[in-house]
């Protein structure tokens, strides 16, 4: 299974077939899966990978137009969907699945772009005690769910739904003895795998960003288990992302636009589009707040809301705290009702206060006045609901965890104002940069994660050369390894290498830390919140440390260079050994070194060396050695 929404499956050269995560969690019954395994299972039998391989690279080393290509290319596959569907029938029809379920197979693809389930937000799943939102502020107007299955297919590597269902058709009429069978393995192991596919959906949303997919997913699933502490978790990470994606300029994320979302989620789409800044600031920390209130013990929790506070510090601007009221909207609501009910009492009895008025003297009048300042109200008075974020921070900003994150938080940016409005001279700057960057693998470390490194060797054309990037990732490895063992720091080793001893704990080690560094990549300068928080921090425990490293090796030609040498003999008389030196001195090694912190959740450090000849392993060694060794050593 591969862990993705996309709606898909795929066969491999191996017989191995995957499926999506994506793709369960649509799917209706074991039947709908059935005949995609079916389809793929007739990929395999017939060498359409193989023979797909082919016919790509046949038609990529012709002479044709690009168009031409691309035309030969798509019927090559359409033709082969084709056939995958007509056999993949007649297999499924002799497992006993129900022909009804066959053609339903074609809706789940069609409508796979909408999330698992299409149902209206109900607003006292996200509304609370503390939380009021409007209901006006949930638009009627929900846009058609409306599919052309007639879309034009001539630049796709499948023929479009209609053609398909067509071609289907025509086989169904000739397969005989249909059963009606929507399970045969079991309905309750398959409704399971469902729901766990679904649980991750929303992991994966995150991961991409999609931070109101994954909002209205667990709004689906809420219902149902209200007390998850996955789905809580989850929910404060997608408001955390989208508060600190307004308040951090680096971070560029923005929502989709509502127009382009069908059915009942474009409801969740519109109503934080339509938000502004400080309504989502507002609505998004009760959200949170709440969440970590519920599960008081977990950590995650307590580092999201950690996360989104010091988030909110940096915008002092839009996030005001002591704009805050100390009511929730409901009290606020009643204490306006009550006044106007006090107001409308006061007229009625006007007459009756005149005549008492009458009878006062002017002292008496003046104490009574001094006593007793009257509350202004106005008879016009009318409650303001758009004004309903400002009620939605009762309890918190007065919160002493709250507080001392806050104020920490703002201390620490005046800081570094402070440190940036000081203007020291060009020279000391330099001194300043030398040391910092003497200093930046001189962490004092004693243990460390060493991440699978990576090697890439190019041609004198630029482009990478396969077989070669292989051995130069096998000498890499092995110079890993060989240093790793006489080192002053003790390193632990995560990479494909370790397989054969620990299978799927280094396996999934691996794609924790992968996942990572790839959801730091998307916004390298901006501070995120990771995904996988809670496993990263099994590999801190684990481990004993929160850094990890892995190298990038880079060899090639100085193409300069390598020109230079091609046309030295033709105009130079050049001895042989001469020319040997020269040869030596066209090849490059450039290696990048990268040291990030898990809990930090940031990049600590990357280091180039460009190191000029052909890159052996003894290079390879020094390099890693004199890299690891720096670890261990304290800064100056």
């Amino acid at each position: 299974m591969l862990r993705t929404n996309v709606v898909n499956a795929l066969s491999t050269k191996q017989g191995i077939i995957f499926v999506t995560q994506g793709l369960i969690a649509q799917l209706e019954n074991e039947a709908q899966l059935a005949f995609i395994l079916a389809h793929e299972m007739v990929h395999y039998e017939h060498d359409h990978v193989v023979e797909g391989y082919k016919e790509r690279s046949e038609i990529s080393r012709s002479r044709s137009r690009n168009e031409e290509k691309f035309k030969k290319l798509s019927y090559y596959s359409r033709e082969k969907e084709y056939e995958a569907d007509s056999i993949a029938v007649g297999i499924y029809s002799k497992a006993g699945y129900s022909k009804e379920e066959l053609y339903n197979v074609f809706d789940v693809l069609t409508y796979s772009y909408l999330p698992f389930e299409i149902e209206d937000i109900q607003l006292d799943l996200l509304n609370s005690d503390d939380l009021f939102i409007p209901k006006e502020r949930f638009t009627n107007e929900i846009p058609d769910i409306s599919v052309d299955e007639d879309y034009d297919d001539s630049k796709s590597s499948h023929p479009n739904i209609k053609q398909r269902k067509e071609q289907v058709s025509s086989v169904v009429e000739h397969e005989k003895n249909w059963e009606n069978n929507k399970y045969l393995v079991s309905e309750e192991e398959f409704m399971t795998v469902r729901k766990l596919a679904r649980f991750e959906s929303i992991r994966n949303d995150l991961f991409n960003f999609r931070y109101i997919d994954a909002l209205y997913s667990i709004h689906l699933l809420e219902k149902e288990h209200p007390n998850s502490l996955y789905l809580n978790r989850g929910k404060a990470k997608a408001w955390a992302g989208m508060i600190a994606s307004k308040a951090d300029p680096e971070y560029k994320w923005r929502p989709v636009s509502p127009k382009k979302i069908q059915g009942p989620s474009h409801q969740y789409h519109q109503l934080i589009y339509e938000f502004s800044t400080q309504q989502l600031y507002s609505v998004g920390l009760r959200i949170i707040y709440d969440a970590k209130q519920k599960f008081p013990e977990d950590k995650e929790l307590k580092a999201i809301f950690n996360y989104t506070v010091v988030a909110l510090a940096s915008d002092k601007k839009k996030f005001e705290k002591d704009s805050y009221k100390d009511l929730n909207y409901y009290e606020a609501l009643e204490e306006f009702t009550a006044s106007k009910n006090k107001f409308t009492d006061s007229l009625i009895n006007k007459e009756e206060a005149d005549t008492e008025e009458q009878k006062l003297s002017k002292y008496e009048k003046i104490r009574r006045d001094k006593d007793n300042a009257p509350v202004a109200t106005s008879a016009d008075a009318e409650f303001d609901v758009e004004k309903f974020h400002l009620y939605a921070l009762k309890g918190i900003v007065n919160d002493d965890d709250f507080l001392s994150v806050y104020n920490n938080a703002l201390a620490d940016s005046e800081n570094e104002e402070e440190a940036d409005e000081k203007r020291i001279s060009r020279k000391k700057q330099k001194k300043k940069n030398k040391i910092e960057e003497e200093n930046v693998f001189k962490l004092g470390l004693e243990s460390v994660i060493l991440l699978e490194s990576h090697a890439v060797k190019y041609d004198w054309r630029d482009r990478v050369d396969d077989d070669k990037s292989y051995q130069l990732e096998l000498k890499l490895q092995e110079a890993v390894n060989s240093m790793s063992s006489n080192t002053t720091i003790e390193v632990n080793p995560i990479s494909t290498a370790e397989y054969n001893e620990s299978g799927t704990i280094t396996y999934n080690e691996r794609a924790v830390l992968l996942n990572g560094i790839s959801q730091m990549l998307e916004y390298p300068n901006a501070r995120l919140f990771p995904v996988d928080y809670s496993l990263q921090n099994e590999l801190i425990t684990n481990y004993k440390t929160s850094k990890v490293t892995f190298a990038v090796v880079e060899a090639g030609f100085d193409r300069r260079r390598f020109f230079m040498f091609c046309i030295y003999p033709v105009i130079f008389y050049a001895i042989p050994i001469d020319l040997a030196i020269r040869f030596r001195g066209i090849h490059y090694t450039d290696f990048s070194l990268v040291v990030f912190d898990l809990e930090e959740f940031n990049v600590v450090g990357v280091k180039h060396y460009v190191i000029p000849g052909i890159t052996s392993k003894i290079k390879m060694e020094m390099v890693m050695h004199d890299f690891i060794f720096n670890l261990n050593l304290q800064p100056k």
